[in-house]
């Protein structure tokens, strides 16, 4: 019994081979077990962690949802009001247009109004160039016409020196040596401003007195004079580089009212109008009253200006169409319109320069008569500077004169003397006085006697200003092909004080 056959030894030895295999497979099971559960664990831990991420999803999708609730909420409560307002436009269609076929027709009337309007522009303007073409048509006679006064007048105005009368009036005050007027004006009948450079003063004479009325005390010495406006004078103060403004009445008083500073020293000066002045500097410059540069007519820094100009000193305008300016260097009187065009020159050489001497100070009547001082003597030219003659040429040294409307005549001014002013006794008549509508210096009762002989429009002056004060005149501007209506709305009082 105890005894195991090979058989079963065989057999024993067999299935001990078995367990071995099967424990070996079953390790490998265990092993492939663990990983798989390693893997499960992976992937629960990833599903948990995408599951918390589609929560954190759904929690910000509900709360866009609640949004998106609340904005339908509105939406919807929107909606309703815009029913309503459908409803009531669809209530008002039938009067909306009805109302909009009356603005159509409205509409229609007006572009039939407009293109008749259109049409009758179109006249007038037709009309209006017509107009303009006769008025150049007569501008251009009336220039002919008064070249040829011109030249009748300066054939006929030929001065000599003793036409020239001397007024003795002493101009020196208190300690005075010597007076030397660079400057002269007339502001009144026989009444002359005077800038005298060495006593660094302006001083106002009365011919017919021939007395000297006041003087005004200055801080530098004064060159040129010009009337501003009725009751304003503007100097010129070079080494200060200034304009002062001075005040002056009837009586030839004279106050000093502000300065205007300037960038470069100014010489000779006139005024454009009430509110501008045109200096003579390096340049040709207008200034407004604050002292700012509004425009420069003569600018030296141009190679053409060079060659034109070199050493300016007086300025005198004609209206705000022309200036007129004396080159010190040249010899020249140049006319400059004021759009900076070169007009015409007239240069002194030979007998003229010898018996004159060189142009410094100059004047233009109303009528654009130029008179020119020269150092010896005085020279008269047309507007256009093509006709010249003679008035004197043996005077006393002088470099400025003045021509009075007011007295229609000329009067040139002395340097280094007391007898300071001298006047031509017999002037050269400005053409104005030559023409048919001018009656010269008539008093109301004349004026209202003249204008009954040719009848009625108006029965007298006053009419006549009553009558424009309410109807419009028409005014055209040739050079600028307009036509203009204005009335007389406001007129000088001379009541009222300056």
């Amino acid at each position: 019994l105890g005894r195991r056959t090979e058989e079963e030894i065989r057999e024993e030895h067999r299935t001990l081979s078995c367990d071995e295999r099967n424990q070996a497979e079953f390790a490998e099971k265990i092993k492939k077990i663990s990983e798989i559960e390693r893997q499960l664990s992976e992937d629960l831990s990833n599903k948990e962690h995408k599951i918390l991420e589609l929560e954190e999803c759904v929690s910000k999708k509900e709360e866009t949802i609640e949004v998106l609730n609340q904005e339908l909420t509105q939406l919807s409560e929107e909606n309703s009001k815009l029913s309503i307002l459908i409803e009531n436009i669809e209530e008002n269609k039938g009067a909306v247009t009805a109302l909009k076929h009356q603005q159509l027709n409205q509409i229609s009337k007006i572009h039939e109004e407009n293109s008749i309007l259109q049409q009758r522009c179109d006249d007038l303007e037709r009309a209006r160039n017509d107009l303009s073409a006769q008025m150049n048509d007569v501008l251009a006679e009336k220039q002919d016409v008064y070249k040829e006064f011109e030249a009748q007048q300066l054939a006929r105005t030929a001065l000599t020196d003793s036409d020239f009368t001397p007024i003795n009036i002493n101009i020196k005050a208190n300690g005075e040596q010597t007076c030397d007027v660079h400057g002269i004006l007339c502001i009144g009948p026989g009444i002359f401003v005077l800038t005298d450079w060495d006593n660094k003063s302006l001083k106002t004479v009365d011919i017919n007195k021939q007395s000297m009325l006041s003087v005004l005390q200055l801080e530098a010495s004064p060159f040129d004079v010009a009337k501003l406006k009725p009751g304003i004078l503007a100097v010129t103060l070079p080494r200060l580089k200034q304009v002062a403004l001075i005040k002056f009445n009837s009586d030839g008083e004279l106050g000093l009212s502000k300065s205007i500073k300037l960038k470069k020293e100014c010489f000779g000066i006139t005024s454009l109008d009430y509110a501008h002045i045109i200096v003579v500097n390096s340049n040709v410059e207008v200034y407004d009253l604050r002292g700012n540069c509004t425009n420069i007519l003569v600018d030296m820094s141009y190679d053409r200006m060079k060659t034109e100009f070199k050493e300016l000193k007086y300025v005198a305008a004609f209206g705000d169409k022309l200036l007129y300016l004396t080159d010190w260097a040249l010899n020249s009187v140049t006319c400059l319109s004021m759009d900076k065009e070169i007009k015409s020159q007239f240069k002194f050489s030979g007998k003229n320069l010898l018996d004159h001497g060189a142009p410094l100070g100059l004047a233009v009547s109303l009528a654009g008569t130029v008179f020119i001082r020269c150092r010896k003597g005085v020279y008269l030219l047309d507007m256009d500077l093509r006709n010249g003659r003679s008035l004197a040429s043996s005077l006393p040294r002088g470099i400025c004169l003045s021509y009075s409307e007011w007295d229609q005549k000329v009067f040139v001014a002395f340097t280094k003397s007391n007898i300071v002013i001298a006047m031509a006794s017999r002037p050269p008549k400005d053409l104005i006085s030559e023409v048919q509508w001018y009656h010269g210096n008539i008093d109301r009762i004349e004026t209202e006697s003249r204008l009954k002989m040719i009848g009625q429009p108006f029965k007298d002056v006053s009419t006549l200003i009553e009558y424009y004060k309410t109807c419009e005149v028409s005014l055209v501007n040739a050079t600028q092909s307009q036509c203009y209506r204005t009335s007389l709305r406001r007129f000088p009082n001379k009541f009222e004080r300056i």
